[in-house]
């Protein structure tokens, strides 16, 4: 495909935090309301090519809405992972047509900076992408606003530095609190998914050992700890541990919060297979296909058990 890795772009089944507006079009807009809640509900759900379609309708239904025209940009940015070739580049020429929209409406709005910034760095140049431009608009947030140009800088940190400096960025500003937690934990999850840096990953996660952390944000950690060592190979029995917290803890916790424990079941039978641990590793795959028949990881692990 011909925009990866984007920032949404979490495979292995992730649910990511997004980054999508919560704002509406006013109470008297009842139909483009809800078209923006189910443009959102599909973006969570990684239904990209639905979401455009809801989002378009909601800026039909309310043209100088800014809600419905900033989430018709995230739409266009979010799709960019599931299409390739003609399709992207067709896509990013929709995508800057609708920043110009957004930015005349609201041209300091910070939201669509961020994700404009993000769009510049990776996407290649063909598609638009041009990480001096985007450094420009950086430097333009730096005087808006210091802390959320410090975002910025995170959310593209991994895309330019090696994994040492990209420590050294996160530990510019270490987290203080926990409400400080939601923009970090998704530029963790890129390092471990996208950009492979586990080290740095790791390291950011040890500094929230400092703040008091809600039960589903510590319980999410241990799940993201466990999968960053089976997918970069290295200390199996504490990936196992981490992960056996995760599932034990996990079933306490709404559905809806974060991974489901079918996940935790499923690394942690890699987890147990790396340490040829084959009886555990099966029982681990087989609960994950008891919560979710279709999970792959699961039959992959069962098939290679096999």
């Amino acid at each position: 495909m011909i925009v990866r890795p984007f920032y949404v772009a979490l495979v292995l089944a992730f649910v990511a935090p997004g980054v999508w507006s919560q704002e509406s079009c006013g109470p008297s807009a009842v139909a483009a309301n809800a078209a923006l809640q189910s443009a959102n509900s599909k973006m969570r759900n990684d239904a990209t090519e639905q979401a455009i379609a809801d989002a378009k309708q909601a800026v039909k239904l309310a043209q100088s809405c800014f809600a419905a025209q900033l989430t018709l940009m995230q739409a266009y940015y979010f799709r960019f992972d599931d299409v390739d070739g003609l399709a992207a580049l067709g896509l990013s020429r929709a995508f800057r047509k609708q920043t110009a929209v957004v930015r005349e409406l609201q041209p300091s709005n910070i939201e669509a900076r961020r994700m404009e910034i993000r769009y510049l760095y990776q996407a290649p140049r063909i598609a638009g992408g041009s990480r001096s431009k985007g450094e420009k608009l950086i430097a333009e947030l730096e005087r808006i606003d210091s802390s959320e140009a410090y975002l910025a800088r995170l959310e593209v940190g991994p895309f330019e530095s090696d994994g040492d400096a990209m420590i050294a960025l996160l530990n510019e500003k270490p987290i203080a609190a926990a409400d400080e937690l939601g923009p970090r934990s998704s530029i963790v999850r890129k390092l471990i998914l996208t950009i492979e840096n586990y080290r740095a990953a790791d390291a950011e996660m040890a500094t929230w050992d400092a703040i008091e952390l809600p039960a589903e944000i510590e319980v999410e950690r241990m799940f993201l700890r466990g999968v960053l060592r089976v997918l970069g190979g290295f200390e199996p029995a504490a990936a196992e541990a981490y992960l056996t917290e995760f599932v034990a803890r996990r079933v306490a916790l709404a559905d809806d919060i974060m991974e489901p424990v079918s996940r935790g079941y499923a690394y942690l039978g890699d987890a147990r297979r790396s340490q040829n641990k084959l009886a555990g590793a099966r029982e681990a795959y087989e609960a994950a296909l008891k919560l979710d028949a279709d999970d792959r990881r699961a039959k992959n692990g069962l098939a290679e058990l096999e």
